[in-house]
Order: structure tokens, then sequence, then C-alpha cells
């Protein structure tokens, strides 16, 4: 009894503290110095409501970072990212903004972000490829989008 109550007691822990390190990291995304989180946005086809324009990629390595650089070769102002594997990007953001619990599928490249909801896209003000380009140093030609085979 007392060796299932430590168990558990341990179990409990170390779930709390993935959690803190997975909300932290999302909350770090929404006021990095890379990035300008904009919000939790709908998309609703029927209405033609779709915040951003252009579905850039699909990968099982989605992470914000992924899509921005992705984007970035589009000269795109903005990236969104949806149900946990999509990147789309965009100039103008037009739809409907929601709370951010709405936008709360784990990304496919990181278990700690979260890349939008199945209907919705959580979007940022990108960066540009020259900022990308002195930040990483390794950006010299495009590659068609890092993870986005």
């Amino acid at each position: 009894m007392q060796r299932s109550l430590a168990t558990s007691t341990a179990v409990l822990l170390i779930s709390a503290a993935i959690l803190a390190n997975f909300f932290t990291h999302v909350e770090s995304l929404r006021i990095s110095k890379k990035y300008e989180y904009q919000g939790c946005f709908a998309l609703i086809r029927e209405a033609q409501a779709i915040p951003l324009g252009h579905k850039a990629a699909n990968s099982s390595k989605m992470t914000a970072d992924v899509c921005a650089e992705h984007c970035a070769w589009g000269d795109y102002a903005f990236f969104g990212l949806k149900a946990g594997s999509e990147c789309w990007c965009g100039n103008r953001i037009k739809s409907i903004k929601l709370p951010p619990e709405f936008c709360n599928r784990i990304c496919t490249g990181s278990f700690y972000e979260t890349c939008g909801g199945s209907s919705y896209l959580q979007i940022y003000k990108g960066v540009s490829l020259a900022i990308l380009r002195k930040s990483q140093g390794r950006l010299q030609q495009n590659p068609t989008g890092p993870g986005c085979q």
C-alpha cells in the first residue's frame, strides 16, 4: 500500500512538472521576441472565414519555428498553426478571434507546443526572411521548409 502511494505521488509530481513546463513554453511563445501572438481564430470554410489564405505545409514535425520559417520564405506577414500539423500563411487575418483554449492541439514536432485546434488557427505575426537568415545563419536557400516533407 505504501509503495503504490509513493508511486502514485511520484507520477503525480512528474505529471505536474511536465504540465507546468508545457504551459510555461506555450506562454513563452505568446510573448516571444521572435513572434507576436495574435490569438486563436476560427476556420469556417462555409462562411469563407479562412483566417490565413494559404495552406503552406502539413508535417509530422510541425512547430512554430518550422511554420514561421516556411511562411518567411513566401514573405508572409502572419503564420498560423492548425490541427497539430498544419502550417498556414497570410498577410491578413480574416476571421473571428476566440479564447486561446480553443487552440489546444499538441504540435506533431514538439510535445511542449500547441498548434491550433481541429478548426482553429493559432496565429502569430511572423518574422522576415532577413531576420531568420541573421538569427539562424543557416538559411541560404529555400529548402521547401524544414520538416515539411
